[in-house]
């Protein structure tokens, strides 16, 4: 009879334990969000050189994109440059840089929640366009190139040439990366020196912005030497590489200045000078 009741007990036990495990569980599925899901990732604004991807997220998330040149090598990542470090969105758009033309692509959507949970879309490939082949010219405004910043309006901060929004930044053949001025706005310039007398040909510029409009250089204009000066060259589109033919000009220092902007930290993703 006792060891009835013993058994009855330690079974009602184990019921009540059961239930409260259940209960446990089913208010744990309630509070947990539900994944995130990719929705309309697509390729747009297509080039050469590069390509811009655009997705929405179903709730907000980080935003990078994971990109290669095969489905086994995705490891240059990029970001979405309208978000800032820690923030979350529900769209995003992703400029991938410095592709190669003619090159086959592979890349995914990486999304992280504020649960810290990461998320991944399928992944995705999209082939770049062709080049221009006729007008290929050698850019002797590289650092690669023997090129150095001898001179600048201010680096963001006052921080070093060779630091994140450095000057060197705007000759180092990415544009990826960026020199930003410490709140310039028109009275923004750089003084490059190319090592040696160069024939100077053509002169290539893209300007850097920021998300709220400001930092777009809409004009500018070169000096070399000193001496001659040329333009003011248009440039108002950031998202867009301008190149501009001047005539042969020879030349070891040219200054390129800003000559309208929308204010604020004015900067170049790239100034690209072409030797004939």
């Amino acid at each position: 009879m006792t060891s009835n009741i013993r058994m009855t007990v330690q079974a009602a036990l184990a019921l009540v334990l059961l239930l409260a495990v259940a209960c446990g569980s089913s208010s744990e599925a309630g509070e947990q969000e539900a994944a995130v899901e990719f929705l309309n990732l697509r390729v747009e604004e297509l080039a050469s050189t590069r390509a811009v991807i655009r997705f929405d997220t179903s709730r907000p998330t980080t935003c990078e994109v994971e990109w290669g040149l095969s489905m086994d090598a995705m490891s240059t990542t990029a970001t979405d440059p309208n978000m800032e470090l820690g923030t979350f969105a529900e769209e995003h758009e992703v400029p991938l840089e410095d592709l190669s033309p003619d090159t086959m692509v592979f890349f995914r959507a990486k999304a992280t929640d504020p649960m810290g949970d990461t998320y991944y879309s399928d992944v995705m490939s999209f082939r770049t366009e062709m080049g221009d082949e006729g007008t290929a010219r050698v850019n002797v405004a590289l650092m690669s190139m023997g090129s150095s910043i001898v001179d600048k309006s201010s680096n963001f901060s006052n921080m070093a040439d060779a630091s994140t929004w450095g000057a060197n930044n705007a000759i180092d053949g990415s544009m990826s990366t960026e020199w930003s001025s410490n709140g310039d706005g028109d009275d923004a310039w750089l003084v490059i020196d190319l090592g040696q007398m160069r024939d100077i040909e053509a002169f290539g510029f893209r300007s850097r912005k920021m998300t709220d409009g400001t930092s777009i250089i809409t004009s500018v204009q070169i000096i070399f030497d000193g001496d001659t000066m040329m333009g003011p060259f248009a440039t108002p589109d950031p998202d867009q590489r301008y190149t501009f033919e001047i005539a042969p000009t020879r030349a070891q220092r040219v200054r390129v200045e800003a000559v309208t902007t929308t204010g604020g930290n004015s900067g170049v993703k790239e100034n690209e000078l072409f030797e004939r």
